[in-house]
């Protein structure tokens, strides 16, 4: 077929193990278990403007509402900073954000991006001023 072109982003075979030792023993179910799949699009809002305050035990009894277990996961020394026992592919689809490791470093993504996380700390921050929307494939692994 005249133009078709195909790149090859992630391969595995056999049982998802992932390297990394962070993560969060034990948290409740909002990403995915070991042999799970879970495929969703996050709509990530852009951070609030000059440090504009939030009714921070309103946003977290909020968060539990709706999302079950998910801060669980997140470190709360550093925020927005979370780990999963998953391998998770991330493609950027609208807006543009940026992908924080814990040892600080930063990569920014627009449409078209794609990234893949294998259990390592990481948080998203969207400083754009406009919504930006990421779309997921999270895959369930096992720590060695």
């Amino acid at each position: 077929a005249p133009g078709f072109e195909a790149y090859e982003i992630w391969s595995e075979k056999g049982v998802r193990l992932i390297e990394h030792t962070s993560g969060t023993p034990g948290a409740p179910r909002f990403f995915p278990e070991e042999d799970e799949i879970i495929v969703r699009y996050c709509v990530f809002p852009p951070e609030a403007a000059g440090g504009s305050a939030i009714d921070l035990a309103a946003a977290i009894a909020d968060t539990e509402r709706r999302y079950p277990g998910m801060l669980t996961h997140f470190d709360l020394n550093a925020p927005g900073m979370h780990a999963t026992d998953s391998v998770d592919f991330g493609f950027c689809i609208a807006g543009e954000l940026e992908l924080e490791l814990d040892s600080g470093q930063s990569t920014k993504l627009k449409p078209g991006c794609v990234v893949v996380q294998t259990g390592t700390w990481h948080a998203w921050r969207n400083r754009s001023g406009k919504p930006a929307v990421m779309a997921f494939i999270l895959a369930g692994a096992k720590r060695r």
